[in-house]
């Protein structure tokens, strides 16, 4: 049992697939023996409308993601994403947070981000200006926040791999980004480990051991329906294939709970993650560092 547990993927009610307001996740971690919490929601853009109409041209394969990216503009904001307009009162939140439960645990300010050139200043500006503690990569689109290019869906390409270790590396070499969020997300939709995805993925692993990246195992895979990779049964992540690979090059990695509800900041679950680092021979960082 490992005695040090703290979590900084932790998501709430303001993306909209998630349950919990900022204060349950907080009560939650603290009930289950965390240590430090980081709440960590998909980041909130600017002027996003202007995103999503660049975005157009890839809307066109199907009905399915025309009318999703109808619902996401007249929203303003897609189903995992909080409206920008709330950012401040989430902040804000988490400040008094932090005040409320001094002494009892550590909570940090964050943001779950893609690669998204054009958003770059804007993420740099959210630290510089201290309005968070820690950015996370999480990277769920090719380019534009639409579901046509969501790297989690059923079917991928090997243009699609390639296009996603390409965006892997250059928000690796940003230096923006803490840590790296489930970094093997892509085996939901492409089903084999073969040259062409080992030569990809050890081109992006060999960038984060450059950049002294944190790659996360994370929970949520664990969560979803088994994918066959190479005739065997296995959740999409984490990836054995990739957390062997994690190993042999000898990445830094962390345990991420990816928590949408109050009920998912669970012990058992983070001993469950550490067993699988374990059978890797891998050794998960206690802690990010925040607090230096």
């Amino acid at each position: 049992m490992v005695s040090i547990v703290n979590n900084y993927h932790t998501h709430t009610y303001r993306c909209h697939h998630a349950s919990g307001t900022e204060k349950e996740m907080v009560e939650a971690a603290i009930k289950e023996g965390f240590q430090e919490i980081g709440i960590s929601d998909h980041v909130p853009l600017p002027y996003f409308r202007w995103h999503l109409l660049k975005a157009i041209p890839y809307i066109f394969k199907s009905k399915r993601s025309i009318l999703s990216w109808l619902k996401t503009f007249v929203l303003n904001g897609p189903g995992m994403r909080m409206p920008y307009s709330e950012k401040k009162q989430y902040l804000a939140e988490l400040e008094n947070l932090k005040q409320q439960y001094c002494g009892r645990i550590q909570i940090y300010k964050g943001f779950e981000c893609e690669y998204f050139k054009t958003y770059l200043p804007y993420y740099r500006q959210l630290l510089e200006r201290k309005e968070v503690d820690y950015l996370i990569f999480g990277h769920h689109y090719h380019r534009y926040s639409v579901s046509a290019l969501y790297y989690g869906r059923a079917k991928l390409s090997k243009k699609d791999v390639s296009d996603y270790v390409d965006e892997a590396i250059e928000a690796m070499q940003t230096g923006i980004f803490r840590y790296f969020a489930h970094p093997d997300l892509l085996f939901i939709g492409y089903h084999q480990w073969d040259s062409f995805v080992e030569n990809e993925i050890k081109r992006m692993l060999c960038v984060a051991k450059q950049n002294d990246i944190i790659l996360e195992i994370n929970a949520g895979g664990l969560s979803r329906e088994n994918v066959m990779i190479n005739d065997e049964k296995i959740p999409p992540y984490p990836n054995p294939y990739f957390w062997q690979m994690v190993k042999e090059m000898d990445c830094k990695v962390m345990i991420g709970l990816d928590a949408h509800t109050p009920s998912q900041l669970d012990q058992l679950m983070y001993q469950r993650l550490i067993k699988f680092a374990d059978k890797y021979g891998l050794k998960p960082l206690d802690s990010l560092g925040l607090e230096e």
